[in-house]
């Protein structure tokens, strides 16, 4: 959940500041307005169940596709929804830039994912955000299981024992 905060605080400002460095006539300040898409984008990560099992991993059994797919379509129907609103409630985008708008959203749906990538990639090297499992089997395939778990920090599992028949 930070992660994904984080991530569209850091897309927002660097739209914000980025088109204002292009020569965008807006003042930068008047987008801490749009303060509250932080939690909203958490909130719809929310809803489309990226965050279940333990908060430290989220996301765990969906594939890598998957997890991309939810939060593009997360970030795209929160950034459709702010211009909705400023269209809709205020009548006009003036005062506004829609490009920042866009920007933002194009930077949250393909930042996101690297984001938890490096989120992940540092909770696994402190030894954090992985969900100790029991795997039940024996012999070469139970073996070769649990090295590949072991090795593989995306899939967030790390092997504890394992339950077998053989005596």
């Amino acid at each position: 959940m930070l992660a994904d905060a984080a991530c569209i605080a850091s897309c927002w400002t660097v739209a914000v500041l980025g088109y204002f460095a292009l020569g965008g006539r807006y003042d930068p300040v008047i987008y801490l307005r749009f303060w509250p898409v932080i939690p909203t984008f958490v909130a719809f990560n929310a809803l489309f169940r990226l965050y279940h099992g333990r908060l430290l991993y989220p996301a765990v059994p969906f594939s890598p596709v998957e997890e991309l797919r939810r939060l593009a379509g997360a970030a795209f129907l929160l950034h459709v929804g702010v211009l909705a609103v400023l269209v809709l409630l205020h009548q006009t985008t003036e005062g506004f830039s829609p490009a920042v708008i866009v920007i933002s959203g194009v930077l949250t749906a393909v930042g996101a994912q690297s984001v938890r990538n490096a989120c992940r990639a540092v909770l696994a090297r402190l030894g954090l955000g992985r969900i100790p499992v029991a795997l039940i089997g024996s012999g070469g395939t139970a073996r070769r299981l649990v090295e590949a778990l072991s090795r593989d920090a995306y899939a967030g599992l790390v092997p504890v024992g394992c339950f077998s028949d053989d005596r």
